[in-house]
């Protein structure tokens, strides 16, 4: 609780006397409720398919699991955390599936610096490292015949740019009626990147919300749109 005060002081100086447009969409975020109410709150049902990529613990998936009972795939690199998930939805295993590996625009091996839930491809720091698998979403999707998922929500700590790339590129992106994102600045030449993803995004989604690299939202825009 101290540490969260900490943070969200933080934030409130940095939007005062700086100008930051980060804190000011993170105290905008909060404000709105945005954990509970945008990320949330979709067009869901039981027959959904929901693709959470960086599980973590599982809570976004034990949120819209209670919400909707939608089937539910997690993408979780990380052995620990992954093992948690596995003994959380142990009761839902016909419902939610869980996948040690994370989904990127190829298939190969990487090692992450382990930070909790800013565990990372990209840190500098000198935290414990694990390796881990990484697969080609264009694979995944194509081994699996899966055709729609009605929500994928993306917080890979920098590896959203080479994953939405590939989701674009590989002729997939309209198999996603909704792309919840989150943006990292860790990743080489973030703004840019992200700049690009948004634009080719344009051509078949529509932004619904944004707070700058906090989360975002993109819906599958209908023929007659």
């Amino acid at each position: 609780m101290i540490d969260k005060l900490k943070k969200l002081l933080y934030h409130l100086y940095l939007s005062i006397v700086h100008n930051d447009p980060y804190s000011k969409a993170i105290l905008r975020f909060l404000w709105n409720r945005g954990d509970d109410r945008d990320r949330i709150l979709y067009p869901l049902r039981k027959e959904s398919v929901v693709f959470d990529v960086g599980g973590y613990r599982g809570d976004f998936a034990q949120k819209i699991f209670t919400r909707y009972q939608s089937t539910i795939m997690i993408f979780e690199p990380v052995h620990d955390f992954y093992s948690i998930i596995q003994k959380r939805f142990q009761k839902e295993k016909d419902k939610i599936f869980a996948y040690n590996f994370g989904l990127s625009g190829q298939t190969k091996d990487e090692t992450i610096v382990i930070d909790r839930d800013e565990s990372s491809l990209y840190l500098l720091s000198e935290g414990k490292r694990q390796s881990i698998q990484i697969m080609d979403i264009v694979e995944f999707m194509e081994t699996n015949r899966i055709d729609a998922v009605d929500l994928i929500k993306i917080n890979i700590e920098g590896g959203e740019y080479p994953l939405l790339h590939r989701m674009i590129d590989g002729g997939i992106i309209s198999r996603f009626k909704n792309i919840q994102i989150q943006f990292h600045q860790t990743y080489p030449g973030a703004i840019e990147e992200r700049n690009k993803i948004q634009h080719k995004l344009c051509e078949t989604h529509t932004q619904t919300y944004e707070y700058y690299f906090v989360w975002e939202n993109w819906t599958l825009r209908t023929k007659t749109q």
